[in-house]
C-alpha cells in the first residue's frame, strides 16, 4: 500500500525481479488502519487462491470420498467460486449466495 498517494498496490515476482502495479486508488475518507486490513485480507485471499490453483484435487492421488485430501482440495476450489468481481463503479470482491 502506498500510504502517501493512497494507492492499493500489487506485486508479482515472475522469476527475474518483481513487477508492481496499482490495483486501485483508495477513498480519501478511508482510515489508514482499515486500508491496511483490506490489503492484508486481499493478500491472504490471493495466497489461498494460488494454493487452490497449484494444488488441484486430482494431484492428491486420492479419490474424492468424504474427508480425503482430494475431497478437501475440491471443496476449497468450489468455495472459491463463491467469490466474484462485481462492477459497481469500481471492482470489489463480493460473496455470492448459492
Amino acid at each position: 500500500m502506498d500510504v502517501e498517494q493512497r494507492l492499493l498496490l500489487a506485486a508479482h515476482a515472475p522469476g527475474a525481479g518483481a513487477v508492481g502495479f496499482t490495483v486501485t486508488a483508495l477513498p480519501l475518507d478511508l482510515a489508514q488502519d482499515v486500508a491496511l486490513r483490506v490489503a492484508i485480507c486481499l493478500d491472504r485471499l490471493s495466497r489461498v487462491m494460488w494454493h487452490c490453483y497449484t494444488h488441484p484435487a486430482e494431484a492428491a492421488r486420492d479419490d474424492l470420498s468424504d474427508n480425503t485430501e482430494g475431497w478437501g482440495r475440491q471443496l476449497s476450489r468450489e468455495e472459491l467460486g463463491l467469490i466474484t468481481m462485481q462492477q459497481a463503479g469500481r471492482s470489489r470482491p463480493v460473496l455470492v449466495q448459492r
